[in-house]
């Protein structure tokens, strides 16, 4: 019998765990369990096949411990990455990020599992945590934690950065603007970590068997202002000389909190989200990170990186015709308002390959290449092909990529999180909702309708090259 340890991992899908997967050995373990919401979620990396027959890959729940229970009592550590981020309902926050972590902590402790790591946050440090539900829950998760009784290490990431990261996305965005908005006097530090760092810290303190009931701070060799960093972004994206423009972060905050107990599920920022504007973001010095410093990524070359897409990856979509990586681009923008990672991509061409879409006629042909144009002719399809169309082959094709997307990092929070607090808040969204799709299908039905009579007239097929493969 081998006496190597195993381990589970939870979050093995998610933005660290997946990187997490990719740089650990293998070798020092029995099992590696890795625990996602659906097992099509996990990313293995280019693995023997001796080395992927230790890796278990586990779907459950975090909150319904009997998908998950049985497994405590094969392994030694855990290794707890998962987690909710993003904006969400506030009690969400908590049910996933503290009660789910509470009832993991019961659950290992009943299984005699030895040590546990828990990733948190650089935010449950923050002196000003006001309406920061994710930090508040990252602090009570933490606290959960220090007084379980198992022998544990916590880190606390600083901003993780890198290709996907949804925190550089966001300041990406910002730096994108003609002039950068920045959120108070723009001179907050922060110390932004990339997430290679931060898989390698993990490994490290596993190697060593670190788990001293330590609280370790993690953040890259740099620490910069976020008005420079913010600056150095919109240079590396070709802007000249990129200016900055220092709104009020207190008043703003003050109409956020009032607006936030009505619209939550409506605004685009939350009170909590400005917390990174207003309390430093860098990391304590410890041993750990002494010893790791020297080998981490600096700022520019952590931005490079984060600035790449799977776009730029020719091998990630080679086998993908351009036009249907196009047309699944311009589709996920409209279903999630993000770009689709080359995994999407894939998984959207082996849907193509497997169902053989092939519009009918002529006007399911013209829908189709409508959709595909951009995001408003895409929502202008879809508010139509409801009423007069349900079966065109454009809707069949949002409909398999919304399908793809539900069970994809980082898309999914686009459609578990719930609409804002309160029926007004629904009723407003819902009100919202419905006059742009009768705005969209009004447009829509003056153009197409007429179309869809004369396809029905004259039963035309439409040409083979019409159809994107």
């Amino acid at each position: 019998m081998s006496n190597k340890p195993s381990i589970l991992i939870t979050g093995a899908a998610g933005f660290v765990g997946t990187q997490l997967l990719a740089h650990l050995d293998t070798s020092k373990y029995q099992t590696i369990y890795c625990l996602a919401r659906k097992r099509e979620d996990i990313r293995l990396p280019d693995l023997t096949e001796q080395e992927r027959e230790k890796i278990t890959t586990i779907q459950g729940d975090l909150l319904n411990s009997s998908t998950y229970e049985s497994v405590l009592k094969q392994v030694d550590t855990v290794i707890h990455l998962a987690a909710v981020t993003g904006k969400v309902n506030p009690r969400d926050y908590f049910k996933v990020n503290a009660y789910a972590t509470m009832l993991l902590l019961d659950r290992c402790k009943k299984a005699g599992v030895k040590h546990f790591l828990f990733s948190s946050s650089i935010a449950a440090a923050f002196k000003n945590k006001y309406r920061y539900f994710y930090a508040q829950s990252k602090e009570q998760a933490e606290n959960y934690v220090k007084t379980s009784g198992l022998k544990f290490t916590i880190i606390r990431p600083t901003m993780i950065m890198g290709k996907g990261s949804p925190v550089f996305a966001g300041l990406a965005q910002l730096a994108g603007l003609p002039i950068i908005p920045v959120f108070g006097k723009g001179k907050t530090r922060i110390q932004p970590i990339h997430v290679m760092d931060v898989a390698a810290a993990i490994q490290a303190i596993e190697n060593d068997s670190r788990y001293n009931d330590e609280v370790l701070e993690l953040g890259g060799p740099e620490v910069i202002s976020i008005d420079d960093f913010l600056k150095k972004i919109a240079l590396s994206r070709g802007k000249k000389k990129p200016r900055v423009f220092h709104l009020p972060i207190g008043i703003i905050g003050f109409f956020l909190s009032i607006l936030e107990r009505v619209v939550y599920g409506l605004l685009p920022l939350t009170v909590g989200q400005l917390a990174s504007f207003r309390n430093e973001g860098t990391a304590a010095e410890n041993s750990l990170f002494k010893r790791l410093s020297p080998g981490m990524m600096g700022i520019e070359k952590i931005i490079k990186d984060s600035l790449e897409t799977d776009e730029d990856d020719p091998s990630a979509a080679a086998e993908v015709p351009a036009a249907l990586t196009r047309e699944c681009q311009t589709f996920c923008r409209y279903l999630s308002k993000q770009k689709p990672t080359a995994y999407v991509i894939k998984k959207y061409h082996l849907c193509h390959q497997e169902l053989g879409f092939k519009p009918v006629d002529f006007h399911d042909a013209l829908l189709l290449k409508l959709a595909g144009r951009s995001p408003f002719f895409t929502r202008m399809v879809d508010a139509y092909s409801r009423f007069f169309r349900p079966g065109s082959t454009a809707r069949g094709k949002l409909a398999y990529l919304f399908a793809i997307l539900e069970v994809s990092t980082p898309y999914f929070r686009c459609y578990d999180t719930a609409d804002g607090p309160g029926k007004l808040g629904f009723l407003v969204k819902a009100g919202l909702k419905g006059a742009g799709l009768a705005l969209h299908l009004s447009i829509s039905v003056l153009f197409l309708f007429p179309l869809q009579i004369l396809a029905k007239l004259i039963g035309k097929k439409p040409k083979s090259e019409a159809v994107v493969n």
